[in-house]
């Protein structure tokens, strides 16, 4: 289980850098709406979320999952 679902969290992270590497730089800024995140936040959003769970402390706590 903790092997798939780092496997899976791998894929996801490897195309929001794809996507981060398409989007244009002047366009991070960019708000679908007042009061929502950037696009630039919501990138740092994913990529924080990833070292979480990346993280020793996180996948040593997933190891006990199986």
């Amino acid at each position: 289980m903790r092997r798939e679902f780092l496997k899976e969290l791998d894929s996801l992270q490897s195309k929001f850098v794809q996507l981060a590497g398409a989007f244009p730089a002047d366009k991070y800024a960019w708000r679908p709406v007042a009061g929502v995140r950037s696009v630039g936040e919501v990138f740092m959003h994913v990529a924080s979320e990833y070292d979480f769970y990346r993280s020793e402390e996180h996948t040593s706590e997933l190891q006990s999952l199986r």
